[in-house]
């Protein structure tokens, strides 16, 4: 731009109206319009609209520039006028255009205007430090303060609130679901006999279980249980007694004969009884 102003003023509208000046029944108004595009780059191209309205026997002559000739060219001026209902109307349009590159002011404009005998000087020395036309300041009220601040705050505070309670929750529901602690072998073989002896399903099967478990408890303690019969348990240290009941259990399976509640009761008695023997034998539960 040209004007050093321009660069901290705010952008100047694209077209400004000077207010108006009136001198012996004549009213004078300058209109100002920058053009977008410049001839060479750090030159202006400014457009100067002149308006003298007054009495039908208005005369005006010029306008001429005043100051900064030399940075400024103007095409051959051509003026118009228009006399209607006893009045005139004289316009005129200056195009400026910056032949001085840099930061030049704008010439001043002056035109002569003559009603009658009464003869006056119209001029807009400053063009851009003459006083405009502009909307007065409107006042506004301050905006509401933001309700967000508020409503994120308790947001947060209900977030806290439910991971808080989910936390508890999932702590809790994690020490009721935990696994109980594993019984020793002997323990648990008690306690599946004990199932054993309360269970109404067939007594064949049941003394298939009963043999698992005596089998399962004679593993945990380093017997080979698992892959010799009764009989032949009976030879192997600390298995003679469970062994009896394992071949007992075996011939009931493998008599062809139905086997009966009474039979599983008397069995499953028989172990429980060896079981509880060695308990109150080593002194402690496993």
């Amino acid at each position: 731009m040209i004007f050093l102003a321009m660069f901290f003023l705010p952008p100047p509208p694209e077209e400004l109206t000077l207010p108006a000046k009136g001198r012996g029944g004549v009213t004078a108004s300058l209109v100002v319009r920058v053009a977008a595009q410049t001839p060479l780059p750090g030159t202006a191209r400014v457009q100067v609209r002149l308006i003298a309205e007054g009495p039908a026997d208005l005369k005006v002559e010029g306008p001429w520039l005043e100051d900064a000739l030399s940075a400024w060219t103007v095409p051959p001026l051509q003026p118009s006028s228009h006399r209607a209902d006893g009045a005139c109307r004289w316009e005129c349009t200056l195009d400026l255009v910056q032949v001085k590159p840099g930061v030049v002011p704008l010439p001043g404009v002056r035109i002569k205007v003559r009603t009658g005998d009464s003869e006056e000087d119209i001029s807009w020395p400053d063009l851009l430090h003459e006083a405009a036309n502009v909307r007065s300041v409107v006042e506004v009220d301050d905006p509401p303060p933001s309700p967000w601040p508020g409503r994120l705050g308790w947001a947060g505070l209900v977030a806290m609130g439910l991971v808080s309670i989910g936390g508890a929750v999932f702590g809790v529901r994690r020490w009721t679901l935990r696994p109980l602690p594993a019984l020793p072998p002997l323990a648990t073989a008690l306690a599946a006999i004990d199932r054993l002896q309360g269970s109404t399903n067939d007594p064949t099967r049941l003394i298939g279980e009963l043999d698992g478990v005596l089998r399962a408890y004679l593993e945990s303690r380093g017997i080979p249980a698992m892959r010799r019969t009764g009989a032949e348990l009976r030879a192997t240290p600390h298995a003679e007694a469970l062994a009896a009941v394992l071949a007992r259990g075996e011939e009931l399976k493998f008599a062809g004969v139905p086997v009966t509640h009474a039979q599983v009761q008397e069995l499953t008695g028989e172990a429980r009884n060896i079981l509880q023997g060695i308990m109150e034998k080593e002194g402690r539960p496993g």
